[in-house]
Parts: structure tokens; C-alpha cells; sequence
């Protein structure tokens, strides 16, 4: 009987060291060493563990179907602990609410209310890192002589006639900022090519409505 509970105490201790038992409140209780944990929230409670699964399997399944318009940008889904319908993003990532995620019915839905808001996200992210200049793509042109032999204009004045329409007709070639991209054409993307149909977006439209103008109002907004 001591040899088996000194071997029981042995295996706690290991248990312990390997991080499978919890500290502070939950003392004692086992977890699973290997289960994802959920990011919590920067600010205000975080959201239920099934509540939280289900927003970031479905957010990160449309990160992941849309690679290329994140740029390499990988967005944090953040789940609040609140009942009052609130979504917002912040610089790392998209916020919603408990609240919010059990008004969306089915999986469809909460897809389309992550995509209005990864749309934002994305067009955000598009404004801060705008894409290179034309210009910095091209090789250098070779050194050319005059046009006419003793004339007195520069080499080849057809090709700085050229030159100059571009920088007119394309923004990109004078080296110019590109404009934004439109944040609803991005989320309604993201969310056919997650694999929805495009009819079924803007269902949610007033409910994504309702859900910033909550968010607009609260003190979690602040320091965004």
C-alpha cells in the first residue's frame, strides 16, 4: 500500500513538472497539455472556450483561403466576454462578442460577419504598407545619345514623351500611393472564397450594423 501511493506521489510531481496540472485558482486540476488555448482578450473577459473555438476555426479558414490579400499578415481572433453584440478589429487582429457569435445561427453567418470586419482589417493593413512603386521594378535604362547628330535636344525625346504619359495615366509609375482598397469588395471576396455564396453576405448586414455602433460606444474601444 506506501509503495503504490509513493508511486502515485511521484507521478503527481512529474505530472506537475511537465505542466500538466494548473496553478493558481484551479490547483490541482488536469489539463491537456496538447489542447490549443484560446487568445485572450487585451481587454475585458474572455469569451467561453466553445464560443472562442468556434470564432477562430471559422476566422482562420477564411485567413487561410485568402493568403494573398493578407500579405503575409496573419490576424488574432479575439473573443470577448460580453452579451451586448459588439465586432471591431484592432492592429493585430478581429474582436467580437459573446453576444455577437450566438446571434449567428449558423456557421454561414458568423463567416460573413468575420469577413465584413477582416475586410476593414485588410484594407487597414493595405493603407499602411502600400505596395512598391513601378518604378522600383524596372531596370535602369541604358545611356542613350541625341536623337540627331549636333542637335541640340536630350537622347531620345520619344521615349520622354512616353515616359510622361505614363506618369500621367498610371499613379504607380510616378511613384504615387496607390489608393485603398474598397474594404467591402475585399469581404465579400474573402467570403466566396472561403466557399459561401456571395448572396448569403449581406444578410448580416444590419447586424454587423448594430454590433459597431455598440462597439463605438464602449470603453473596451479605447487604446485600439
Amino acid at each position: 500500500m506506501r509503495a503504490f501511493l509513493r508511486r502515485g506521489l511521484v507521478g503527481l510531481s512529474v505530472a506537475a513538472a511537465a505542466g500538466c496540472v494548473t496553478e493558481g485558482p484551479d490547483r490541482g486540476k488536469f489539463k491537456n497539455p496538447f489542447a490549443a488555448e484560446q487568445p485572450a482578450p487585451p481587454f475585458g473577459p474572455a469569451g467561453s472556450a466553445p464560443v472562442a473555438t468556434r470564432v477562430d476555426t471559422i476566422g482562420t479558414g477564411i485567413v487561410a483561403a485568402n493568403k494573398a490579400d493578407f500579405q503575409g499578415t496573419k490576424p488574432v481572433f479575439y473573443t470577448l466576454g460580453l452579451k451586448d453584440p459588439m465586432i471591431f478589429h484592432r492592429s493585430d487582429g478581429v474582436v467580437i462578442s459573446e453576444g455577437l457569435v450566438e446571434k449567428c445561427t449558423t456557421d454561414e453567418e458568423l463567416a460573413a460577419v468575420l469577413c465584413h470586419e477582416l475586410g476593414r482589417f485588410a484594407a487597414r493593413y493595405a493603407e499602411r504598407t502600400p505596395g512598391r512603386s513601378a518604378d522600383t521594378d524596372l531596370p535602369p535604362a541604358p545611356a542613350l545619345t541625341r536623337d540627331v547628330v549636333g542637335g541640340g535636344g536630350g537622347p531620345d525625346r520619344t521615349r520622354e514623351a512616353e515616359a510622361a504619359l505614363m506618369s500621367r495615366g498610371n499613379p504607380r509609375a510616378s511613384g504615387a500611393r496607390r489608393p485603398a482598397p474598397d474594404a467591402k469588395t475585399l469581404a465579400t471576396n474573402f467570403y466566396v472564397r472561403a466557399g459561401h455564396k456571395a448572396e448569403d453576405f449581406d444578410r448580416v448586414a444590419d447586424l454587423v450594423k448594430t454590433a459597431e455602433e455598440n462597439a463605438a460606444d464602449r470603453e473596451v474601444m479605447k487604446g485600439r
